[in-house]
């Protein structure tokens, strides 16, 4: 019949236009971790493959840049197998400041650097908040022994410029060495934890780990 013949020709021409503008079938890449960056592995893990760059400096030190993303966005402890690397990062971070002024003629001095220090290494423990108060900053982490000091644990003085237990704070940094700030008139700077300072020693703070 004519009119079938015609209707299936239509067809037919139908068919062969979609076919000539069918979209090519895209096979998704078989993705292997050993391939990857670390960047793109940790942007696919977290459902974000198609995010900019990451801060180079963040995804620079692997896993422990990992946990300090995860501060960030407030999952701090989701990850806490970099908890060494996390203590030397609050001791790197007070080093930066050795021989600088840190807020030039401000009183609040040994406790207010060691909070700023441990806020500015991305290292603070759940509710910790800013101190100026070298007794208050020992109630958080967990006491270590002298004889157990590694980078980043907060070191406390008693009987320093005042009567007391805990009337000084600084962060050590190892070989024996911490870093403070001693006064109000003097920059950062690192000393011994011997002579005056080791007589003056009265315990040790480890906020992670």
């Amino acid at each position: 019949m004519p009119q079938i013949d015609g209707i299936q020709n239509v067809l037919g021409r139908i068919e062969a236009i979609k076919s000539e503008f069918k979209p090519p079938t895209v096979q998704t890449p078989d993705i292997k971790p050993t391939g990857m960056s670390f960047d793109m592995a940790l942007k696919q893990a977290m459902g974000n493959q198609n995010a900019g760059p990451m801060n180079p400096a963040m995804m620079a030190g692997g896993p422990d840049s990992l946990m300090a993303l995860m501060n960030s966005q407030g999952c701090q402890n989701m990850y806490n197998n970099g908890s060494a690397a996390s203590n030397e990062r609050l001791a790197q971070t007070a080093m930066t400041w050795n021989n600088k002024e840190f807020k030039p003629g401000q009183t609040e001095r040994c406790a207010d650097f060691v909070s700023t220090m441990i806020e500015q290494s991305g290292t603070a423990p759940a509710g910790f908040q800013h101190e100026v108060n070298c007794l208050r900053l020992q109630e958080y982490g967990k006491k270590v022994e002298k004889s157990d000091l590694k980078p980043g644990d907060v070191v406390f003085f008693g009987n320093t410029y005042m009567p007391g237990d805990y009337t000084h704070v600084g962060i050590y940094v190892g070989n024996n060495k911490f870093v403070h700030r001693p006064t109000a008139a003097r920059p950062v700077v690192v000393d011994e934890l011997s002579g005056y300072y080791g007589e003056k020693y009265c315990g040790a703070r480890r906020l992670n780990g």
